[in-house]
């Protein structure tokens, strides 16, 4: 039989995008005063993705850092500034850029991250506009199990009535804006852990894979807190990207409906039928640190199996690791990490614990500093799938640390050590890994071995830089064959 050979080239309908050519994390420094200012961004291979530098005072560079004609509108108008700066470790310092608390889900506080699409390899944020972001870095909840980080999730403290509940955008700046400015997006979801308990700030996880939605409560009588978990929740990644979804099924009519309390996503967070209560813990954080950071805020996981854990900073004294079982009784207290004074939100927004959670969506890191505003850090990372967990503790009066995810299930971990000369000081964990090979509540020490002389930093003198998460794709990683129309 006769066969037709032809050189045409056959239609391709998709292409494979490497994922890990995207931003992973940004390298900032700041010697304003002398030696200029700028961000180096690198991708998951450690290579350079984008750069973004200025001089002091010169004009060689793209932008000049020293107070002058020739400075951008912020750079001119905060030359200077201790919180753009890293020419100094954070000590006990309240206001350096390098400080523990600074990075989080939501970026930097104080500096813009780079994101898949963008030329830019960050830039500074005005000083009130840094006090502002810190709110959402404050009230931000964990979301676990989720391919498609492209969003978040809040909650804001609201006494006796519960947790003002609002989702959209992975933007503090949205949130600011939404939640503060305008008060929109946003609807209360009622207390239902008893007398005295009130909702707290951020204290809460959703769990996609498990379709449930923790929320834990404080009692300012007893100060022990209370997990609730509703389940079968609505898709709050769909409720956050597309607002109307806040009101969906409603009738379409010319009479206004209440902005805050239409809707059958509201109408779900007020049955409590729709929720399973957890036994209320039989620890009193006011043992531990009077403070509001101990009251109303807990870094929380929610696991695939039921379990759940909580970080909660306890300034001046640390740290403390409750868990609940799967069935709702309180496992107890796993872990007190104590040393000395510290502050949390309660000296203002943009101190205290932060959270960050890996590509995948199943291994999440809640910390804080150890030292004052930003130096030393507690630290633990949790297993979703059954609340097993690791920790850290550095008694660092010095120097403050800072992370980004990196690949599918690794944390970069950076030390703000002098980069003149070695660049940026740091190591990767592979978090799936060490939490295989070691055991539940085991220490893993995360300060051995950084690597140096690979990652530049911009700047040539003295510099402790930080780093910047960047805002990438993180469903390239799941699933990265890209549809593509062949002209």
């Amino acid at each position: 039989m006769a066969r037709t050979i032809t050189t045409k080239a056959s239609a391709v309908s998709t292409r494979t995008q490497d994922p890990y050519t995207q931003p992973a994390f940004a390298v900032y420094g700041s010697h304003a005063s002398s030696h200029g200012s700028g961000f180096i961004c690198y991708n998951h291979n450690l290579e350079i993705h984008s750069v973004f530098t200025g001089d002091s005072n010169q004009s060689y560079s793209r932008f000049r850092t020293q107070s002058g004609g020739g400075a951008p509108e912020f750079y001119n108008h905060y030359n200077n500034s201790a919180y753009m700066e890293c020419h100094t470790q954070p000590g006990s310092g309240a206001e350096r850029c390098n400080n523990t608390c600074n990075t989080g889900y939501l970026g930097h506080q104080n500096l813009v991250s780079p994101t898949e699409y963008s030329s830019s390899a960050g830039y500074i944020v005005a000083d009130d506009g840094r006090h502002r972001k810190a709110q959402a870095f404050r009230d931000v909840m964990t979301i676990v199990n989720e391919e498609n980080q492209d969003y978040a999730i809040f909650g804001h403290h609201n006494g006796g009535s519960g947790t003002l509940f609002s989702a959209g955008t992975r933007s503090a700046m949205r949130y600011y804006g939404e939640f503060s400015v305008t008060g929109i997006r946003r609807f209360n979801i009622i207390r239902t852990g008893g007398a005295n308990n009130q909702g707290c700030y951020g204290s809460g996880c959703y769990n996609v894979k498990t379709k449930k939605l923790a929320i834990i409560e404080y009692n300012s009588s007893t100060g022990r807190l209370t997990p609730t978990v509703w389940n079968n929740v609505p898709d709050l990644r769909s409720l956050a990207l597309n607002g109307e979804a806040q009101y969906s099924g409603l009738t379409q009519r010319s009479a206004a409906y209440s902005g805050e309390t239409g809707g059958p996503i509201y109408q779900f967070f007020q049955n409590s039928a729709n929720c399973t209560v957890y036994n209320t813990g039989t620890h009193n954080l006011n043992d531990y640190s009077g403070s509001d950071e101990s009251r109303y805020r807990h870094q929380t996981v929610l696991c695939d199996n039921g379990k759940i854990v909580t970080f909660t900073m306890t300034p001046s004294n640390g740290c403390v690791v409750h868990r609940w079982n799967a069935d709702g009784t309180y496992e107890g207290e796993v872990w007190n990490g104590t040393w000395t004074t510290s502050y949390g939100f309660g000296h203002g927004n943009r101190f205290g614990s932060r959270w960050q959670v890996t590509t995948s969506g199943k291994y999440v890191w809640a910390y804080c500093p150890s030292y004052y505003y930003g130096a030393g850090v507690y630290w633990v990372c949790i297993r979703v799938s059954d609340g097993k967990f690791i920790k850290f503790q550095s008694n660092d009066s010095t120097n403050g640390r800072a992370s980004a995810p990196i690949g599918m299930n690794s944390m970069i971990w950076t030390y703000t050590e002098n980069s003149d000369g070695p660049g940026l000081y740091y190591k990767i964990w592979e978090l799936d890994y060490y939490l295989a090979i070691l055991n539940d509540n085991q220490t893993v020490s995360l300060d051995d071995n950084y690597s140096a002389y690979i990652l530049d930093c911009p700047t040539n003198t003295t510099n402790y830089p930080t780093i910047v998460p960047a805002m990438y794709d993180t469903s390239m990683f799941h699933n990265n064959t890209i549809p593509r129309t062949i002209k």
